[in-house]
């Protein structure tokens, strides 16, 4: 089947249909400028007219212009002998596939494909063959143009070419190397080290930054939820500090995009550190008699062009990705200066953060952003990396901690005679607390080992093993890193089956306290194995 253009037209908000156009004709052209004015009246377009040659458009964070004052001179010194229309019809397609796409593409993204067309008007065959930059949507548009010509279709042919080949580009990316991982211990050093000596000026510049880093790294949100975070972010609950931030609703596709922000975002809670929650305090206090940005979101654009660092331009309506990936360059200019860390991406966070809550154990929030992604690509690399961010975090605590030996031995030299009575059965064992046989964990939290590890039973004092007196352990690094690979992929078997409507939730749960224990085991194995060879 030839489907083209996939059309998503909101019915009264609760539902939608597809509309698949094969080709511009006059019916396909008045549902276009049916979407234009629907689009309009709702104030997401700010401009009267189908045929005005700049629309603009606000999703209430700013507001963007759709150029399509393409050049007609031009189209017909170039664009004319391969595409086989007059400029009109070339035009009215332009601005038919836009406003198509209204509903499903962000604004970023409307406004990137309208200027590639406008690039394209003035192309010719050979330059239309090379483009580099929406390739999908220059094949889609051109498939839509009414008729056609020969080397209209050797560009198609050649487009589809370069997007078959840039799948298998993208299939074939390898994994991140341990010295990327690396970078993140030496930059989080950096930045804690940096905290407690900048100035009040050099701390709200960098504030953003210094959030970003301590909230994404734990919580997988992407940049733009980030940058979302409301300024009344902070509540107290039963004694917790809770933080709200915004999540998409348009992960994976699958919804319509109303380009407001309270339909497009949904709230959520989550806990958050006293220190973190102080820090957001102080920021709020400090800037507090700035002028606000227009979409009540924490961070304020005038702190970033106010800074000292010879940054140009005025502030806008509220602080954007672009300044947030302004001030990261910054500190990396500015505070790092020579280092050799490799340089950290602002979606890098989200990354170190799913796989810390896959390697934490059965966490809610990850089960549901596993179990959430559209395609089983798009998580399959976490579970890939997994061996490589625990070999990376091993390292780190051996470089600071320097522990040894690759054999332990276990257990305790006293034997327990008394018989099994009023003992609270464990998975190996029994626990002689009363605090845990009155149902009371009080016991437990006071136990830490050496790791500095709640609640470890095989260290606690009121712990009787099954297998009385000392044992060997030996850990052996291959099998090791072969188990976290097999409890990974199997973690993401279980997530496919839940992604299929075949699964259940629980499973997810399991499979991630599974691959947790073999991590733990892993780790173990290169604290030993680093111990033996004295690195």
């Amino acid at each position: 089947m030839d489907m083209l253009v996939a059309v998503n037209e909101a019915l009264d908000g609760n539902y939608s249909r597809h509309l698949v156009v094969n080709e511009l004709d006059g019916g396909n052209l008045n549902r276009a400028k049916e979407i234009f004015e629907r689009y309009r009246k709702k104030g997401v377009l700010l401009n009267e007219r189908f045929s005005d040659t700049i629309w603009e458009i606000n999703d209430e964070k700013r507001k963007v212009k759709l150029r399509f004052d393409f050049s007609e001179t031009a189209y017909y010194a170039f664009g004319r002998e391969w595409m086989g229309c007059s400029f009109s019809c070339f035009l009215d397609s332009a601005r038919a596939y836009v406003a198509f796409q209204f509903g499903t593409l962000g604004v970023d993204s409307l406004r990137s494909i309208a200027n590639t067309f406008r690039k394209l008007a003035g192309s010719d065959a050979k330059q239309a063959a090379a483009c580099k930059k929406n390739v999908r949507h220059v094949s889609d548009f051109l498939k839509m143009i009414p008729e056609s010509t020969q080397l209209r279709d050797t560009v198609l042919e050649t487009l589809e070419e370069i997007l078959s080949d840039n799948y298998k580009v993208r299939a074939m990316t390898k994994q991140r190397s341990l010295a990327d991982f690396q970078a993140y211990f030496r930059f989080h050093d950096e930045l804690e080290k940096y905290w407690r000596v900048a100035g009040k000026k050099e701390k709200l510049f960098f504030f953003p930054i210094y959030l970003w880093w301590n909230l994404t790294a734990v919580l997988p949100l992407r940049p733009t939820e980030f940058l979302l975070t409301p300024r009344d972010c902070l509540e107290e609950r039963n004694g917790e500090i809770w933080i709200t931030i915004r999540r998409t609703k348009l992960k994976g596709g699958t919804e319509k995009v109303a380009y407001r922000i309270e339909k497009d975002y949904e709230r959520k809670s989550y806990p958050i550190q006293m220190k973190l929650a102080d820090e957001i305090r102080w920021y709020r206090k400090c800037t507090l008699e700035l002028r606000q940005p227009e979409i009540h979101t924490l961070f304020c654009p005038e702190t970033h062009y106010h800074s000292g660092f010879g940054l140009h331009g005025k502030p806008g309506a509220y602080y954007t990705y672009v300044n947030l990936h302004s001030c990261l360059k910054l500190f990396y200019k500015e505070v790092l200066g020579d280092t050799d860390i490799s340089v950290i991406q602002l979606g890098d966070t989200r990354h170190i953060a799913m796989m810390n809550l896959i390697i934490s154990g059965g966490s809610p929030v990850i089960c549901k952003e596993l179990a959430g992604h559209a395609d089983i690509g798009i998580s399959s690399h976490y579970y890939s990396n997994m061996t490589t961010l625990v070999e990376c975090a091993t390292f780190e605590m051996f470089r600071r901690n320097k522990q040894e030996n690759s054999v332990s031995a276990n257990g305790s030299r006293e034997y327990d005679i008394q018989p099994v009575t009023g003992m609270v059965r464990l998975e190996d064992g029994w626990c002689r607390s009363e605090q845990m046989r009155n149902r009371k964990v009080a016991d437990c939290i006071e136990n830490v080992n050496e790791h500095g590890e709640i609640g470890e039973c095989h260290d606690c004092r009121f712990y009787r093993p099954d297998t009385q007196g000392m044992h060997f352990q030996f850990w052996d690094v291959e099998k090791g890193k072969r188990q976290v690979q097999a409890d990974s992929w199997y973690l993401m078997h279980m997530v496919e089956l839940v992604r299929k409507g075949i699964g259940y939730e629980e499973d997810i749960k399991s499979a991630l306290l599974r691959l947790q224990n073999s991590c733990n085991h892993y780790r173990g194995c290169l604290l030993k194995g680093h111990g033996k060879e004295g690195t």
